[in-house]
Formats: C-alpha cells, sequence, structure tokens
C-alpha cells in the first residue's frame, strides 16, 4: 500500500512538472499562438466572414509593413478569423520584434476589410492602439480596436 501512495505522488510530481514546462515554452500572445510573419485577428463578428482584409502599419523609425498574400491577394475572413501574411517596405517577409503604437497620422496601425480580394469596395476601417510583434508575428483580438468606423 505505502508502494502505491509513493507511486501516485511521483505521478503528480511529474504531471505537474510537464504542465510547467509546456506552458512556459509556449509563443503566444494571450491565448493565441503567435506565428512567424503572420499577423492573426480573432473575433471578428461574422458579418465580415467571407470578406478580405488588409493590413498596414508605420513605426516611429519610418518602418512600414503590410499584409497580403504572395500573389498580392488579400486573406479571407473565415469563421472570426483571419491569418496575413506580414510583408516588409523591401517586400521582404516582415520578421521584425516592434511594437506599433497609433499616436499620430505618422505612426499607426490600420486594418481594412474589403468586399473582395483585390481590395475594392471598402467596408470598414479601424486601427488598435498598439500591436507588438515577435519574429514577424502578432495576435490581436477585433475586441481591442480604437474605433467603430464601420462603413457598411
Amino acid at each position: 500500500m505505502k508502494v502505491a501512495g509513493v507511486f501516485i505522488i511521483i505521478l503528480v510530481i511529474l504531471f505537474t512538472f510537464s504542465l510547467t514546462i509546456t506552458a512556459c515554452d509556449s509563443d503566444s500572445i494571450g491565448s493565441s499562438y503567435v506565428e512567424e510573419s503572420i499577423f492573426i485577428m480573432t473575433d471578428i463578428p461574422g458579418v465580415y466572414n467571407g470578406r478580405y482584409m488588409y493590413v498596414e502599419a508605420w513605426g516611429q523609425s519610418k518602418t512600414r509593413i503590410f499584409g497580403r498574400d504572395e500573389g498580392g491577394n488579400l486573406p479571407q475572413i473565415n469563421n472570426g478569423r483571419v491569418a496575413i501574411p506580414m510583408w516588409d517596405g523591401k517586400e521582404e517577409r516582415y520578421k521584425g520584434n516592434e511594437t506599433y503604437i497609433t499616436s499620430t497620422s505618422e505612426n499607426i496601425f490600420l486594418f481594412v476589410i474589403y468586399l473582395d480580394i483585390r481590395g475594392n469596395s471598402r467596408v470598414t476601417a479601424n486601427n488598435f492602439k498598439k500591436v507588438t510583434f515577435k519574429n514577424g508575428g502578432a495576435v490581436k483580438s477585433w475586441n481591442d480596436r480604437m474605433h467603430n468606423n464601420i462603413i457598411e
């Protein structure tokens, strides 16, 4: 009986240790995984499913980054989520570790939703107060936007 008790204690310790390692080894912001060179927006209202998103930012160092796929098309919003490949001003995948803070017209993080894949017929435009990138990737919730600038 004593051996079984010791065995259970060892199992509990190992399980707790494995959870600690898993939690400390994640590369996330909030509860969403950050993927290199990808901007992910979550919690987008269902009315925008099937529409397309463009993002663009200018930093304090005048660094411009933008989002689109490799063919120049805008990624589609599905199930309230969109993953957008990020590019720098040199048309290379963005891999920076910067924070973009919207404070002036020269320092902004903007997203726009369009009706079609080529960026025609703007539906809404908004921005975030702050977006932090790690290895070119970031995750933000629709709920974190600054304004409700709906055009529809």
